[in-house]
């Protein structure tokens, strides 16, 4: 999904090259990678040229790039009052809130995301990780359950959301939860793929810990 994020905002650099919006997204979605230093100073060089909407979102996406919390949680805030009912302002603020361990608030955000477009694949996919860090097993089952029925034969269903199914050490989720969540998940759905592997790694954790 990052990849294909990232190939899309090149793609709009290359379109609109004075748009600091279209560098502020390829280096906001690359800073989960290999960050992209040159697209976070063309953002902010071309940033006086943005409409006053425009640089709202701008800056909240540089400030998170150059680390300074309080100037983003500042522009995140203007963001929300802004557009307290745009799906994709609430899912980007929310999953950032997600990475900053907020998970309270990102689940709230995620909430309403889905009131206004309940078959919103990111947030269920991502929302099933809240549910999980909070233990409620079957909202997180339910929620991703969900996403495989609006994205039917996603690669995400077998990458992300599969890695429910993974060795703990992958996800910030506990074993048992896994364990849990994994055996919630009926055998047919493609979110079940790795659980075999989850279990050999579950029998396998337990024998060594007994060495």
């Amino acid at each position: 999904m990052y990849d294909d994020a990232i190939v899309n905002a090149r793609h709009a650099t290359e379109k609109d090259p004075q748009s600091a919006l279209s560098y502020a997204l390829l280096s906001f979605v690359a800073r989960r990678g290999v960050p992209n230093s040159a697209a976070l100073a063309k953002a902010k060089s071309l940033l006086p040229r943005s409409t006053s909407d425009e640089q709202l979102l701008v800056r909240w996406m540089t400030s998170i790039q150059e680390r300074e919390l309080l100037p983003a949680i500042m522009n995140m805030n203007d963001l929300l009052k802004h557009y307290p009912r745009d799906k994709h302002v609430l899912y980007l603020t929310a999953e950032w809130l997600y990475f900053q361990q907020d998970y309270d608030r990102a689940r709230t955000m995620m909430e309403t995301a889905l009131q206004i477009d309940p078959k919103f694949p990111a947030v269920l996919n991502r929302l099933g990780y809240v549910y999980a860090e909070a233990g409620e097993i079957a909202n997180a089952v339910a929620s991703l359950k969900r996403y495989a029925e609006v994205e039917p034969g996603s690669l995400i269903l077998r990458t992300r959301s599969a890695r429910f199914c993974e060795p703990p050490a992958m996800i910030a989720v506990p074993w048992s939860i896994t364990v849990r969540l994994c055996r919630s998940i009926p055998p047919t759905s493609p979110l079940r793929s790795d659980w075999r592997h989850a279990n050999s790694y579950g029998r396998f954790q337990r024998r060594t810990k007994r060495i």
